[in-house]
């Protein structure tokens, strides 16, 4: 299965009652966001999944440590091969930049956290 074969459900802000399905990379950079943003042990069927990074901002973690859980977290989906993550946090917002790299190639998105709620900003193909 490659990249563009990918279908999801859109879940950026949370899921819509016509539940639209996304495509390639948007579907895999939302299917990081929602593990990103999904509590651990959520699903009983699956104890393993899910790092609220919501909650870890508000931990003593530092930045590095909270990129370092996120990359993780994120190596577990099937479909990236590699991620580097960046935690940036300053006031009560702040804002993780993601460089994934899947079989096709790299791309960057930016998720944004602002009072606890985690939307999806960038998704840019990297060069």
């Amino acid at each position: 299965m490659t990249i563009d074969d990918t279908i999801d459900v859109h879940c950026d802000t949370d899921f819509l009652p016509t539940m639209p399905s996304v495509r390639g990379r948007l579907a895999l950079a939302q299917r990081l966001l929602r593990r990103l943003t999904t509590p651990r042990g959520r699903f009983i069927y699956w104890p393993d999944f899910g790092y609220d990074v919501r909650t870890a901002l508000l931990s003593k973690k530092s930045p590095d440590q909270i990129a370092s859980d996120v990359e993780a977290e994120c190596l577990k989906d099937e479909q990236v091969e590699h991620i580097t993550a960046t935690v940036v946090i300053g006031g009560a917002s702040a804002e993780i930049r993601l460089a994934v790299a899947d079989a096709d190639g790299e791309f960057e998105f930016t998720m944004s956290i602002d009072q606890a709620r985690a939307t999806l900003s960038d998704l840019l193909e990297a060069p």
